[in-house]
């Protein structure tokens, strides 16, 4: 990726760690390019008539509006029936339809060839300002992150942070924050301000270097028996992409059972008592 793209070897993807060897493309992409859906013809088609197809399933409420965006298609019946009721991956995106597409229009000039945040500049967007005030101590928390809380009220007094600034709605999330808050306070008055703050999971916080380094190890050996689990559920039971729901053990189990050999092919390494457990 980083030779086609022609990056020098210093830039690294914001993804990029040792146990990921690519990053996934667009699942909906996959799902329409499949044979049963628009096959080969996705991919002659412009981003932007993907982006309207992808729309109307998803706000249609009806099957005629879908079938009647799909008439001027030279597609089966068989094919249309599938994509009426294709069941696409949920999500969200920071930016609108509109912007993104503009964006995505000025990254693809092969003259200029800008990169997002260059291309949000020529299109005359800019960031919101994210400068913060510095502080001597940490201040309540919903000083900072505005944009966050709830429940604000500005004409409170200072001495009522939380009246004056509003709170998350997660109480853990609150509680947690104003507990850091008074410890780093603590620990600026005693020793004066740190030069850096490293803030770790807490399921992370007991581990070592050699942990940490091990649990990439098995992230990565994982990776590689799911990809050999997903090729085994392909070849068994004709299924192109399986989800989780698809080689949950009951599901294989269940069709299966009868066959302990097929079991173990697509399991290969564990027991069938293990396989009930999982």
């Amino acid at each position: 990726m980083k030779k086609k793209l022609e990056l020098t070897p210093d830039c690294t993807f914001n993804l990029e760690v040792k146990s990921r060897t690519g990053l996934n493309g667009c699942p909906t992409s996959v799902k329409l390019r499949n044979e049963k859906c628009f096959g080969k013809l996705w991919d002659e088609l412009s981003l932007e008539e993907q982006d309207e197809i992808v729309e109307k399933l998803i706000v249609a409420e009806e099957d005629s509006e879908v079938l009647e965006m799909l008439s001027k298609y030279a597609l089966t019946d068989e094919q249309k029936s599938c994509i009426t009721n294709i069941v696409l991956v949920s999500g969200t995106t920071m930016l609108c339809k509109e912007v993104t597409q503009a964006i995505v229009k000025k990254m693809e000039d092969k003259v200029t060839r800008p990169v997002f945040s260059a291309a949000v500049q020529m299109l005359g967007y800019k960031y919101a300002d994210q400068t913060v005030e510095k502080y001597d101590t940490l201040p309540y928390y919903g000083k900072v992150l505005v944009g966050s809380t709830i429940g604000i009220k500005a004409d409170a007094p200072e001495e009522k942070p939380e009246l004056k600034y509003g709170k998350i709605s997660n109480p853990t999330v609150h509680v947690a924050l104003n507990q850091t808050r008074t410890v780093v306070n603590c620990i600026i008055k005693e020793y004066g301000k740190p030069k850096q703050i490293v803030v770790e999971l807490s399921r992370d916080l007991k581990n070592s270097r050699e942990a940490k380094d091990r649990i990439l190890r098995e992230q990565s050996q994982n990776a590689k028996r799911n990809e050999v689990i997903n090729k085994n559920l392909s070849d068994a039971y004709k299924i192109e992409h399986p989800s989780s729901s698809d080689y949950g053990k009951n599901w294989v189990l269940k069709r299966s059972a009868a066959n302990a050999s097929t079991v173990e092919k697509i399991f290969p390494g564990q027991s069938f008592l293990q396989r009930i457990l999982k």
